[in-house]
């Protein structure tokens, strides 16, 4: 039976369609699964995915039957929803879709009958089972449910706490470019009852869906003055403990029944700094933010805190591009495990072991406007075996994948292969890798089952293209590292590390998107522009990056991969590259302009703030020049 205790308690903070998200796919039986009807356009591979829609493409209306009924269910699978019969044509919705006795739950590993079952649409009414004979219950039960997420135990006490920014205006233009603005808030958690509590889940507030992008939350072991509460911070703050992430279809803190996210004095949390990315496209002035988190927790501990651990968190790095009109560029890592259990090693003078094993609870992607599909696999002994094969992949859906069920574990010295597909067909320049909203992020992000573990990766960061049709799963053996468009060693999680390689073509692009930007000097960065100028004797130093031109030690991980160009154009431009072609193209601009095509169809190239509006690399270029 479909209980309540089977029902996620996901958060969708705007919802108006049904299969235009993709992950919708994986919360009905069958989802990827049933035909297409004769004459349907839209279909993939002969499925049609869009099962609540007009088409079978999806995000096309109006409903059908089935589509408003899902809609009414919470688009969940609910038990109503399964012993419904939608389209009037005599069967319930389960017993089209191989669910005939309302048992599977999403992300369920299916019984036989359901895997082998030829489903029909549940909204068109002329599709149905021909022959139909409803099976034995027991035969349709599940081999292996998925674990309940974000939900209270029977007998577990349910506090709710919410937190919210406090009236802040949305400055026009941004810090990061006209349209994108990052801010800093305080919270402070209200409950000092006890001094620790489990978080069960926590889920975003959103008032201005349209402006509000994403955002991050850490936890404070000091709590914040009371007048800064919900107010934006400016200065440092000693907030390094990860709480969770949020983004559109994604909550912040989801835990299954056995674990909870430690909170309280005893914890070192709280208060929480949130990293807010607000955006801004139609550049309106006066915006107000009164956005929040809701924070579900219990005084009842729970066995374990699951721990979280990324293989790409890629963010800043410009020297990371998303070439123009490529209809399927990838950012690839594949890196070598090690984890260890600190379980098995209470005393702190024994050294942790390399001999952790831990089984995967979730698998999540985040890019920006630019990500369509995202992967990811396990590589053990040659052998491989998918985590995730998301292709179809929107920003408006980044949930997680619930892979548990599917008992896939990582033990030191597996391999895995993380991967983010773009399509950039819109753009006529490159897009960097940065914080603006038309930049691009590559983040690939793994909860295991267990707490006290301690998993990293090594292993290089690729780029390169797919053509249309072939399979992304496995393509480091199609498209090794050593044919890449560039190469980066994977020392930072946050930039993808240092740049070890970049084709010509490669440079050529970045040149093109240097032309199309305003010629500045970063702000931040202009009292040193002289000493960086030195650093290229000649024009054909000006494409070079700062390792290659002998930038070493602290300094080199965090501008090793950056161009004197790129941080002081306007001083290298007046000076020894005054005959880059860059600047050549920047001492005609005033008359002509290049200009590249933005997804809202402005004619603002990709990272469309001058070159110095980089702020966060600024700051971190700041602290290697000062030694600190």
């Amino acid at each position: 039976m479909i209980t309540a205790a089977r029902i996620s308690a996901t958060f969708l903070a705007v919802s108006t369609a049904v299969f235009a998200f993709p992950s919708i796919r994986n919360k009905v039986p069958n989802g990827e699964r049933v035909p297409c009807p004769p004459g349907e356009g839209g279909c993939q591979d002969g499925h049609c995915w869009g099962l609540g829609h007009a088409t079978c493409h999806g995000g096309s209306f109006p409903l059908n039957p089935f589509g408003l009924d899902l809609q009414k269910a919470g688009h969940k699978w609910t038990k109503a929803l399964c012993e419904k019969d939608s389209d009037g044509d005599g069967f319930t919705n389960g017993e089209e879709l191989g669910d005939p006795c309302c048992v599977w739950g999403a992300f369920d590993v299916p019984s036989d009958y359901m895997a082998g079952f030829t489903a029909s649409h549940p909204g068109v009414t002329n599709e149905k089972q021909v022959n139909y004979v409803k099976p034995a219950c027991g035969v349709t039960t599940p081999k292996v449910q998925a674990p309940v997420m974000g939900l209270f135990n029977p007998g577990e006490e349910h506090r709710v706490a919410e937190v919210y920014i406090n009236n802040y205006t949305l400055p026009m233009p941004g810090n990061q470019g006209k349209r994108t603005q990052y801010t800093t808030f305080a919270w402070n958690f209200p409950d000092d009852s006890a001094e620790i509590f489990h978080v069960i889940s926590a889920e975003a507030i959103v008032k201005t869906p349209k402006n509000l992008h994403h955002y991050i939350v850490n936890g404070c072991d000091k709590k914040f003055p009371a007048d800064q509460h919900g107010k934006a911070q400016s200065g440092r703050m000693e907030c390094n403990s990860y709480f969770g992430g949020w983004a559109p279809g994604k909550p912040i803190v989801e835990m299954p029944s056995w674990g909870g996210l430690a909170i309280g004095k005893a914890a070192g949390i709280v208060a929480f700094s949130v990293n807010v990315h607000f955006d801004n496209p139609d550049l309106e002035s006066g915006i107000v933010m009164n956005d929040g988190m809701r924070i579900h927790y219990t005084t009842t501990l729970r066995k374990a805190t699951p721990t979280i651990f990324a293989t790409m968190q890629i963010s800043v790095n410009p020297a990371m591009m998303i070439p123009p009109r490529q209809k399927r560029y990838f950012i690839t890592r594949k890196c070598t495990v090690t984890v260890k259990d600190r379980k098995k090693y209470t005393n702190g003078t024994v050294p942790l072991k390399d001999d952790g094993t831990g089984r995967l609870l979730l698998a999540s992607h985040h890019a920006h406007l630019l990500g369509t599909e995202a992967y990811a696999e396990r590589i053990r002994d040659g052998v491989r075996t998918p985590i995730v094969s998301d292709n179809i992949w929107y920003f408006d859906d980044q949930y997680s994948n619930v892979v548990y069920p599917r008992n896939i574990t990582l033990k030191t010295g597996d391999e895995l292969l993380s991967t983010c597909i773009f399509n950039s067909q819109s753009r006529a320049v490159a897009t960097i890798v940065g914080q603006e909203t038309i930049d691009e992020m590559c983040w690939s992000q793994y909860t295991f089952a267990e707490g006290n573990l301690k998993v990293k990766c090594a292993g290089d960061v690729w780029t390169g293209s797919l053509n249309d049709t072939e399979n992304a799963l496995g393509l480091d053996r199609r498209h090794p590292v050593t044919e890449a468009d560039s190469v980066f060693d994977g020392e930072m999680t946050l930039t993808g590390g240092s740049l070890k390689k970049r084709s010509g073509q490669m440079t050529d692009w970045m040149n093109e998107m240097l032309a199309a930007k305003e010629c500045v000097d970063n702000t931040m960065l202009a009292s040193y522009c002289g000493m960086m100028s030195g650093m290229a004797s000649g024009v054909q130093d000006c494409d070079k990056t700062f390792a290659e031109l002998g930038v070493t030690g602290q300094m080199a991980r965090y501008i090793g991969s950056y161009t004197p160009l790129q941080t002081c154009c306007e001083s290298l431009c007046k000076g020894v590259c005054s005959s880059h072609k860059v600047c050549v193209a920047h001492k005609t601009s005033t008359t002509t302009k290049p200009q590249g095509a933005s997804p809202i169809g402005k004619p603002e190239a990709s990272g469309g703030a001058s070159l110095g509006l980089w702020a966060f690399p600024a700051v971190l270029i700041l602290k290697a020049l000062r030694g600190s």
